[in-house]
């Protein structure tokens, strides 16, 4: 399975070498994502400081895969007790909870499965993450009118029970700013 690939082949003037260097990193991919969702699969418990799902969150990440989204939906709970964030900017559910920060890196593939999960019964903690996941991939604006969408064409009445119950743990998570009013006043009525 593992093999060698020279990446100098990829600058080759051969379009043949090309080729092949293309088709084999492709299978390389492959053959990671599939080890990969395996692993997900096969590993249960709490999550470890040396998980070797943390690996598998990060390689999903990177690759962005959407093969992942139904193994990374079913392990969304997954929840990592120690939290490094490098960046200036708060802690979102994603850093808690690896599986919903690769499903956010998916995008529009992830949002279709959390939609789907969420017409189903789940804990609290799933329900926050595929909210999240909806809100990070498509914005408060647009997160909010796709949930209201799917909604509107649900049909079945416990799973549109379900979908009702997301919408006020979405606008928690992704509340909506108001618009400041005097901007919408004559210029000579404003303050």
């Amino acid at each position: 399975m593992a093999q060698e690939i020279n990446l100098d082949e990829l600058r080759s003037k051969d379009v043949h070498t090309n080729a092949r260097a293309v088709w084999q990193l492709r299978d390389l991919n492959r053959d990671a994502v599939r080890i990969n969702i395996e692993i997900l699969a096969k590993s249960k418990g709490k999550m470890e400081i040396a998980d070797r799902r943390k690996i598998a969150f990060t390689l999903l990440g990177i690759v962005r895969d959407p093969r992942a989204v139904n193994s990374l939906c079913k392990c969304i709970e997954l929840r990592t007790y120690m939290v490094i964030v490098d960046e200036n900017r708060p802690v979102t559910v994603g850093d808690y909870y690896p599986a919903a920060d690769v499903l956010a890196k998916i995008g529009k593939p992830a949002v279709r499965s959390c939609l789907w999960e969420l017409t189903k019964e789940n804990s609290a903690q799933r329900r926050d993450c595929f909210c999240w996941v909806i809100g990070a991939v498509e914005g408060p604006e647009v997160g909010r009118f796709v949930l209201m969408l799917a909604l509107a064409k649900e049909t079945d009445a416990k799973r549109k029970a379900l979908l009702e119950a997301a919408v006020p743990i979405f606008e928690e998570l992704f509340p909506l700013k108001q618009p400041d009013r005097r901007n919408y006043l004559p210029r000579d009525e404003r303050d």
